[in-house]
């Protein structure tokens, strides 16, 4: 304490302020300014934080509560610049005498203490506010209990294992509700009084969150003394979910059991071993390799090294004595027995561990390879065993490397190529055995994949060009592999000269290629004067004649289908004939079948008929109508008068099926396989009474399964056949937009009855029509502004308006206001056809009637259809010609191919026949030079040959629209149909005319 008077100089200093200050007596202090004295000072921070100015030490709260005479307290700092400032509070009081202001009494209180308090203070809430945060982020559940059993603080692990929500007061939550009733009583009876007696306790209980789950928590209990508690104590807590270590756990005992199960399924068990102490531990996988418990025997390297075979324990011995002094790793072999004495070879591998503060030791696995060790026995011996067939075998076989260097030649290879076995060994295989332009073909073994394919077939198997030491060359056929010996690939083959076989193949061919023309050509001839003999167009036979003409007949069909079949099974089965697959209408195809086989059933008396709708397949249509002809003919043959044939056509997303069933005397269970087989029929007399090779079946199977398919047969004697051919569905998948139309004019057929369409579709199909299904009349000018029909055929039950405003919109139109439409009205089975040009009236209902109703429709023409006939055999020409005549069709016979073109210099036909094999030049030049014509360039063809076209061939032999029929597999009559579907409606008229 100090006091002023009114001009604030020291009146007086009391010792406790001297003190403060540092001096020696009051004395040096009284009658001096109190501000420079005492050294007032802003508070301690304030000049550095810039809170004040230095001009302000002048002017300071003390000072000018003096000079105010007025009362004041606050802050302040004493001390002299170069001493410690003195933080001190400051309280001041003016004094009064008289009412005279006399002077002030300052008290001084020091700080610095309090100060230091306050500082303690807030490091230690500092140091609860860490301590708490990290309490409150730990995972593990932390809470503080009272002595009453209510919770007072958990963090939000706690709240978050138990259940309880962020807002929701702990306060209320109590022990009661974190134990069941079980575990609360098992609390208070062991866990409480060891924490009471020991103030700590350590163990594990089991929680019970709100949603009822147990949780098993490892706890550490701390009991602390506090008078602000009840009973003067509360107890904190720390939980540890045990959920994940339990579960680590189960995993790892699961590890474990999969792991031994692993060792005992390969055969394999593992080990540790320690050289200095020689103590070995196994793994559980190892005791049973040895037949033994777990834990049963001695674990040391000289217990193991006693299972060994005597012959080879010194060995092993040595070997883990050099890894023990740290020479290596252990690998080795060597023969073991089980506990039981079963012998067994085993094969051990151990890697050395040294980690620094750990002893070194060995660990490896044991493996069993008793059964890989025999194998490998049985392999040498079947190695040696192969080697000595090899030498033996009739065929060359050769080894080389991945670089094309020799590694095996046997015997027979000397003989083949000449080189004896030393002089091929290690020398470049080309150079040995190719010529240098074929030498690229070993880059083609080169590529072998891997192994043999998914049947255990060779990966490769073709024929190559060969050299001969000498300097010949050969044909050879190579079927080459590829195995592998563990660290590289090896490359072989065998290798076999195959001239004798070309030769005889030319042999073959040769012959083939005389039978299909020299037999052919006359053959169809000869059918087709028997046919015109047979049909009175060259006039009227006495009986006798006739009789013999039939006979004649009957054994020409017979020549003529034993060469197709002879033909068509060994082109078929020597895989030269590739099919030429494109996308058809099969129900189209089964209509033509239908046709070419009509007039055979007629003579039989048995009834065909087509249950069929379009069904658009990728498949060779020649050999799909083969086959349902085929099978077709089959049915006739073995059918009664009277009876009925039916050919089914369906498709769905299965695929395509193909049946045939007749009502004959059926076959025997025994023959259902066997009839698909060359040469076989179920009765011997058949092939006498009947007639037939017994080959058309075994052509149908071949055609079925190169299309991917099969066929089968079904019956019970006395009930008929079924024949059934599926394809599969991949062949029909998305062709529907890549079929080619007909090519025949366009007819619309508008009915509301599908039954009603379906039958004029029926009649149409066979003779190249291109039906347009419409099922009203209202869209019959959108269809034909699409379609460009020649025609529309309309069917009406009774006239109706609707119908007229259809046909008045046609008339209206410029671009179909000239469309013939024919008017179809339908009464039971008769069917009335009307137009502008005709009244047409066919009854009952049939197809010549609604053909010649829609050929006077499209137009009459005033001379018959021009066809020219391109043919050197003059006998197959006289006959072809007088066939066409018969129809109305104007026929012009060139024998040559200069000839033909030659009249084509003053024509232009509208059909073109052509024979490939003139005398002169081939067709494909006759065709060349048509297409360079423009008037000819689009003339329709028929290319009628006796050889058998390829795709290539019939891509360069294509004209305008072209079909392509073979001499003997289609006879004269037939071949005139489809003449007549080729020229389409220009014969229409001929045929009713003729035939009428």
């Amino acid at each position: 304490m100090y006091g002023v008077d009114e001009t604030g100089r020291i009146t007086f200093v009391n010792r406790t302020l001297c003190e403060l200050l540092g001096a020696d007596r009051a004395e040096a202090l009284v009658g001096r300014d109190h501000h420079h004295a005492l050294g007032h000072r802003p508070p301690i921070g304030e000049v550095a934080a810039g809170n004040l100015e230095r001009g302000d030490l002048d002017e300071c709260a003390l000072c000018a509560s003096v000079g105010r005479a007025a009362p004041a307290d606050g802050y302040m700092s004493l001390g002299s610049v170069d001493q410690e400032p003195l933080p001190i509070e400051f309280i001041s009081r003016p004094v009064t005498a008289t009412g005279i202001y006399r002077g002030t009494v300052i008290t001084v209180h020091d700080l610095r203490e309090r100060r230091a308090r306050d500082a303690e203070h807030r490091r230690a809430q500092t140091e609860r506010n860490r301590l708490l945060s990290v309490v409150e982020a730990s995972v593990n559940l932390v809470v503080v209990g009272r002595s009453d059993g209510q919770v007072q603080w958990m963090n939000a692990s706690g709240r978050n294992l138990l259940g309880i929500a962020a807002d929701e007061n702990v306060g209320a939550y109590s022990i009661e509700d974190m134990f069941s009733p079980e575990e609360l009583a098992r609390i208070q009876e062991e866990d409480m009084p060891a924490l009471v007696r020991d103030g700590r306790w350590r163990g594990e209980r089991t929680l019970l969150s709100r949603a009822g789950e147990s949780i098993p928590v490892e706890v550490a209990s701390q009991l602390h003394h506090d008078e602000d508690f009840p009973q003067g104590y509360y107890v904190t807590e720390i939980m540890r979910d045990l959920r994940p270590q339990l579960e680590q756990e189960r995993s790892l005992r699961l590890s474990e059991n999969r792991l031994s199960t692993a060792e005992t399924v390969a055969r394999l068990g593992s080990w540790e071993w320690n050289p200095e102490t020689g103590s070995v531990k196994w793994s559980r996988g190892l005791y049973r390799l040895y037949g033994m418990e777990p834990g049963s025997g001695e674990e040391s390297l000289d217990t193991w090294l006693m299972t060994l075979h005597p012959d080879d324990q010194e060995r092993v011995t040595e070997i883990c004595a050099r890894v023990a002094e740290g020479e290596g790793a252990l690998d080795l072999v060597c023969r073991s027995s089980r506990a039981d004495g079963t012998p067994m070879v085993v094969h051990s591998r151990g890697e050395v561990v040294d980690e620094p503060g750990t002893p070194r030791v060995v660990i490896g696995s044991l493996l069993d390879i008793t059964e890989h060790h025999a194998a490998l026995a049985a392999v040498q011996r079947s190695q040696e065993r192969a080697r000595r067939i090899l030498e033996s075998a009739g065929e060359a076989y050769v080894q080389f490397s991945a670089e094309g260097l020799v590694t095996e030649w046997n015997v027979q290879a000397e003989r083949t190529f000449g080189w004896t076995r030393a002089e091929a060994m290690g020398q470049p295989l080309a150079s040995l055995v190719m010529r240098p332009a074929e030498r690229e073909s070993l880059e083609r073994l080169l590529g072998l994949p891997h192994g043999s394919d998914e049947a255990g077939n060779p990966a490769e198997h073709f024929e190559q060009p060969m050299l001969h030491r000498s300097g010949h060359e050969f044909p050879a056929e190579v079927t080459a592999w590829t195995t592998d010996d563990g660290a590289k690939r090896v490359f072989s083959c065998t290798i076999r000269d195959i001239s004798e076989r070309h030769a005889a193949e030319r042999v073959k061919d040769e012959f083939v290629s005389v039978v299909g023309h020299e037999l052919r050509t006359p053959l169809t001839s000869i059918h087709g004067a028997l046919g015109l003999l047979r049909a009175g167009l060259l006039g009227e036979l006495n009986p006798r004649g006739k009789q013999m003409v039939d006979i004649a007949a009957h054994n020409t069909d017979r020549l003529v289908r034993l060469i197709n079949d002879i033909l068509d099974i060994e082109r078929l089965n020597s895989g030269k004939v590739a099919l030429e697959l494109q996308a058809c209408d099969v129900a189209a195809l089964a209509g033509r079948s239908l046709e070419v086989m009509r007039s055979m059933a007629d003579a039989a008396g048995v009834r065909l008929t087509l249950d069929a709708r379009p069904a658009v397949h990728w498949v060779d249509p020649d050999r799909i109508e083969q086959t349902m002809t085929n099978l077709l003919s089959n049915a006739v043959k073995f059918s009664p008068a009277g009876a009925e044939v039916r050919l089914v056509v369906r498709s769905d997303a299965g695929g395509l099926t193909i049946q045939v069933r007749d009502q004959g005397r059926g076959i025997p269970v025994s023959d259902l396989e066997r009839i698909f087989d060359r040469f076989q029929q179920v009765d011997g007399s058949d092939a006498r009474e009947k007639g037939g090779t017994g080959l058309g079946l075994a052509i149908c199977r071949t055609i079925a399964e190169q299309h991917g398919g099969r066929i089968w047969a079904e019956s019970s004697p006395g009930g008929g056949a079924c024949l059934t051919m599926t394809l599969p569905a991949a062949c029909a998948e998305g062709l529907e937009a890549s079929i080619e139309a007909p090519g025949g004019p366009k007819i619309v057929v508008c009915s509301e009855d599908a039954s009603v369409r379906a039958r004029i579709v029926e009649m149409l199909l066979p003779h190249g029509y291109e039906p347009i299904e419409v099922t009203t009349s209202s869209v019959l000018l959108d269809a034909s502004l699409q379609h460009r029909p020649s025609l529309i055929l309309l069917e009406q039950r009774t006239p109706t308006v609707a119908n007229w405003e259809a046909i008045a919109g046609l008339r209206d139109h410029s671009e179909t206001r000239n469309l013939p439409v024919v008017f179809l009205s339908f009464e039971g089975d008769s069917i009335r056809a009307e137009s502008d040009v005709l009244t047409c009236v066919g009854e009952p209902l049939e197809t010549g009637g609604l053909l010649a109703a829609i050929g006077e429709a499209i137009g009459k023409r005033d001379t018959g259809p021009q066809l020219l006939l391109v043919e050197d055999d003059a006998g197959l020409a006289a006959v072809l010609t007088e066939g066409f005549r018969q129809l109305g069709i104007e026929v012009h016979h060139s024998p040559t191919a200069r000839q033909a073109l030659a009249l084509c210099a003053h024509i232009v036909p509208d059909l073109v026949v052509l024979d490939l094999q003139l005398p002169d030049q081939d067709g494909f030049a006759v065709v060349a030079q048509l297409r360079r014509d423009a008037r000819l360039e689009s003339v329709p063809l028929a290319v009628y040959s006796a050889r058998d076209l390829s795709e290539d061939d019939r891509k360069r032999l294509r004209l305008g629209k072209t079909g392509f029929f073979t001499k003997g597999r289609v006879n004269p009559e037939e071949f005139e149909r489809h003449v007549v579907d080729l020229l389409g409606h220009l014969t229409q008229n001929a045929k009713v005319k003729t035939h009428g």
